[in-house]
């Protein structure tokens, strides 16, 4: 085989690996990427179970663990869930309600779907969560589609 014959295919091979990563990479992409032009800001975590773990072994994630900080610790739970009322009265999804369901990265983005509105977006990638996922899905559905706020009747 001639000598440009194998720079041909060593050459055509590279493109093709990197052709197929392109596409490996674009199928995966992170939650931000897939957040509209209109985002005026947001917020990602490129997974939720490793910063879980690295916030426990933090020394503020050993100290909101120690019993004496029970009191704070549930205040700023607190305080946490209720900032995010607001959701939780448009879907019915409360913070809990997507405990378990990240499989990957997560992006929450605030939105200008136009002049002078705001919306949330929420992205997650439930990669291996898929009936977490559902589940949290049928949840919302139930809650929007009942006509009473948070699903109840």
């Amino acid at each position: 085989m001639p000598r440009s014959w194998t720079y041909a295919c060593c050459f055509g091979g590279l493109l093709f690996l990197m052709s197929v990563g392109n596409v490996l990479a674009q199928a995966s992409r992170p939650g931000e990427t897939l957040l509209p032009n209109t985002t005026q800001g947001f917020f990602a975590i490129s997974n939720v179970d490793t910063l879980t773990e690295h916030w426990n072994e933090t020394q503020l994630g050993h100290l909101m663990a120690d019993p004496v900080m029970e009191p704070f610790t549930k205040d700023i739970r607190r305080q946490f869930e209720e900032r995010w009322s607001n959701v939780h009265e448009r879907l019915g999804l409360t913070l809990e309600d997507m405990r378990g369901v990240p499989g990957g990265d997560v992006a929450i983005g605030l939105i200008a779907p136009a002049p002078g509105k705001a919306a949330l977006a929420i992205v997650i990638d439930v990669t291996g969560k898929l009936p977490q996922a559902n589940e949290m899905l049928q949840k919302v559905t139930k809650a929007n589609w009942s006509g009473a706020p948070n699903g109840a009747s």
